[in-house]
């Protein structure tokens, strides 16, 4: 009997697998991580995977199998999680705050510039909404940048305040979706969170205000270089490489420091935003050239029409958005190694759940779900303990 019991196999404990998978994988399990977070024995197992970029310090290491793997990841959880419908609530509420925030775009470039050449100046950047949208828009900054002065005086200051309040509201909203997209919650402060929508907000507007002095500066520096057609081609292809060029810094800073996390690494967040300025510019021009050749929104709509189209666009920049948030989270998810800032943390110690986590690998295998095969490795486990509990004695 002693000797049957001697032979028969020692099944270790969740810990000392945990411990044993962690010191193979390079990282080693946190014991006071947060409940329900950090790495669990299926997350050490996959952070030793060969050939998909487990070991991976940025985005350019991940192999092709790796990539395939992020790919269906991000489908599944675009899916999972109703990006469309997120995107739809973001919109709504961008929609609220963006007349406040042109508002205090007027308000904060009539320090620098002419409030009334803003409208026209904005025309360059609204070239890739449909013709209706932007009319609806220019029409706006015209009518506010032209206000009467006086009365605009009387509560400059309370008024920019409020407009910036309520700017800010729609950016607290795309924080929400971020969160989402990073399988985060919310866990900053009333203050904390409303601090970083403003801050975020004041850097939109500062990059708004920044590209019409811009916009308005390039081509006139372009105009005094003898360059005739040539350089009119040059200044509208230099206008559209610095729209994609300020659209590219934006989405980098927005899924930098919008989720409630720890901050991702540069090189963590790029491929995220180089992916969605491409589709959000090209989006835009497929709305605008779409709605002006077969569009039917003003015999559906009405006067309506420019704030529908409005809408569909806020609610496309708000999808895209929360698109490249989704690839960069599994991207990120791919590598076992630490991708915040900061000192390399062990898995579960990060303080951010795609970092703290190792995403499963769906490119190849069996096509189950990674719950499916944990529950016949389970059965599996179960079948030689029972096979081992039978044995005769010896």
């Amino acid at each position: 009997m002693e000797r049957a019991q001697r032979e028969q196999p020692h099944e270790p404990s969740q810990e000392q697998a945990l411990e044993r998978l962690g010191q193979a994988a390079g990282t080693k399990p946190v014991p006071d991580k947060e409940p329900g977070r950090g790495p669990g024995l299926a997350d050490l197992q996959r952070a030793g995977e060969p050939g998909r970029g487990r070991q991976a310090e940025t985005p350019l290491e991940v192999p092709p199998r790796g990539w395939k793997d992020i790919v269906l990841r991000t489908k599944r959880e675009v899916s999972e999680d109703q990006l469309s419908l997120v995107a739809a609530g973001v919109a709504f509420y961008f929609m609220l705050a963006l007349f406040p925030a042109l508002l205090a775009i007027v308000s904060v470039y009539g320090v620098v510039a002419d409030p009334g050449t803003v409208a026209k100046q904005a025309g360059t950047l609204v070239r890739l909404m449909p013709a209706e949208a932007s009319k609806l828009l220019v029409d706006q900054l015209q009518q506010i940048s032209t206000a009467d002065g006086a009365a605009a005086g009387i509560g400059a200051a309370v008024a920019v305040v409020i407009s910036f309040w309520s700017a800010a509201n729609g950016t607290k909203a795309l924080l929400a979706g971020l969160n989402i997209a990073y399988d985060e919650r919310e866990r900053r402060g009333f203050i904390r969170v409303n601090l970083v929508a403003m801050t975020l907000t004041v850097g939109f507007i500062a990059m708004v205000i920044g590209s019409l002095v811009l916009i308005t500066a390039i081509p006139h520096l372009v105009e005094r270089l003898p360059l005739g057609t040539f350089g009119e081609a040059v200044a509208y292809l230099l206008t559209w490489l610095l729209l994609a060029a300020l659209s590219l810094f934006a989405f980098a800073v927005i899924y930098r420091f919008g989720p409630s996390r720890e901050h991702p690494r540069w090189q963590w967040v790029s491929v995220g935003s180089l992916v969605a300025t491409a589709l959000w510019m090209l989006a835009s021009l497929v709305l605008s050239w779409y709605s002006s050749r077969f569009g039917s929104f003003n015999k559906t709509y009405g006067t309506l029409a420019g704030g529908i189209l409005l809408l569909l666009w806020l609610q496309i920049t708000a999808y895209v958005t929360l698109l490249g948030a989704e690839l960069n989270a599994e991207i990120e998810h791919q590598t076992a190694r630490d991708s915040t800032t900061g000192t390399p943390q062990p898995l579960g110690a990060r303080g951010a759940e795609m970092a703290d986590t190792v995403g499963e690998a769906v490119g190849d295998g069996d096509g189950k779900p990674d719950w499916r095969r944990r529950l016949d490795e389970m059965r599996r486990r179960a079948q030689r303990l029972r096979r081992t509990r039978r044995l005769p004695p010896a």
